[in-house]
């Protein structure tokens, strides 16, 4: 550090991170999925099948595969109008993301209601 800002040129990658490479891939494929599958709302919502708004998450991917990847199953997250990324990398599937926009919040928060249930309960 020189004058109180930190000097990343100085640091070596291993420095930085003890993340290894399954783990990071793991994360490029996180962001990836919500990547795609924000492209793919952005193109629901153009051909009218998503109704209102639809503020997607396209460059954020990151930030929330990062903080999710620091929580435990049964920790929560509430989020804002760009909420699906965090979704998607809570471990939310793709295809019922989907059914909650295309189908109705009722059928996809009880499919995943069950499944978040009998996870956590699971003996």
């Amino acid at each position: 550090m020189r004058g109180g800002v930190l000097n990343c040129n100085s640091m070596r990658t291993q420095e930085i991170t003890s993340l290894d490479k399954k783990q990071l891939l793991s994360f490029y494929r996180q962001m990836l999925l919500i990547r795609r599958c924000e492209e793919q709302l952005a193109r629901s919502h153009q051909r009218g099948l998503i109704h209102g708004a639809c503020h997607t998450y396209v460059g954020q991917e990151a930030i929330a595969v990062g903080v999710c990847a620091n929580l435990k199953m049964e920790d929560v997250i509430f989020s804002t109008h760009r909420g699906h990324g965090h979704a998607l990398a809570k471990g939310v599937p793709p295809r019922q993301l989907f059914a909650e926009l295309l189908i109705g919040i009722e059928f996809a928060a009880a499919v995943f209601f069950r499944r978040s249930r009998a996870r956590l309960f699971k003996k």
